[in-house]
């Protein structure tokens, strides 16, 4: 019984911020304004929770952040769970506001609105336009990947260029692992086994040795943080 009832709690939260929600005109600067943490991810999983009535049905997902613009504090955690409605039986219909369309692997910009359920604090995807497509990820790697200057002298300030754009991104809590070589599945979204960090392609096979040079040492140094930050969870919880 004790279910039940704060699962219909849980319920009733979410149908009275949806009834309310605006949508959809609002501009990018209005919606984060009204949101409690905004940040781009990726789909890791999607689950049916269980069903609101006999046409709709409560889900969660899983979001890996890669890079958070608002609510920090809330998304300071590599990983976020939302809930978000959708059709009970799985078929887009049209309604307003719009359902939530979240499928596994998807990139996007996450507009969260938070509240408490239950004594809990939950996070909510209210509406399909609190879900953005992100915009293409634009390589860090300033090295020309054709170039006629392979010295010595520009290999090694490429090298430091590497590991200073890696120091400015993780101050900013931006973590990846670039990839340049054989190209990759796009449709994969792969995740570096070694970090669990996100995987960016910055260009093909064929790349000079300053670009080489530049792109290793932005990895190296993400690398290294990672390594540190598992040493000090570690330690932390024994």
């Amino acid at each position: 019984m004790t279910r039940i009832v704060a699962f219909a709690a849980f319920l009733a939260a979410l149908f009275v911020h949806v009834v309310f929600a605006d949508e959809p005109g609002w501009t990018n600067e209005e919606r984060e304004a009204r949101s409690t943490a905004v940040f781009d991810g990726r789909v890791v999983t999607v689950k049916l929770i269980d069903a609101i009535n006999d046409r709709e049905a409560l889900y969660s997902a899983v979001i890996s952040v890669e890079t958070a613009f608002k609510g920090k504090e809330l998304v300071e955690k590599d990983r976020i769970t939302v809930y978000f409605e959708r059709p009970a039986n799985g078929v887009e219909v049209k309604r307003c506001p719009n359902y939530v369309e979240l499928k596994q692997g998807r990139r996007a910009k996450f507009f969260v609105r938070t509240r408490k359920v239950d004594g809990q604090e939950k996070s909510f995807l209210e509406m399909g336009s609190d879900v953005r497509e992100a915009t293409p990820e634009v390589s860090p790697i300033l090295s020309p990947e054709i170039s006629p200057d392979n010295s010595k002298e520009a290999v090694e300030a490429a090298r430091k260029q590497g590991a200073a754009t890696a120091a400015k991104d993780i101050k900013a809590g931006k973590h990846r692992i670039l990839y340049y070589g054989k190209p990759l599945r796009v449709d994969l979204f792969p995740t570096d086994e070694e970090t669990g960090y996100p995987v960016q392609v910055v260009a093909g096979c064929i790349v000079s040795g300053t670009f080489v040079a530049e792109a290793d040492a932005y990895n190296h140094a993400m690398r290294d943080w990672a390594s540190k930050q598992k040493s000090s969870d570690e330690s932390k919880n024994p």
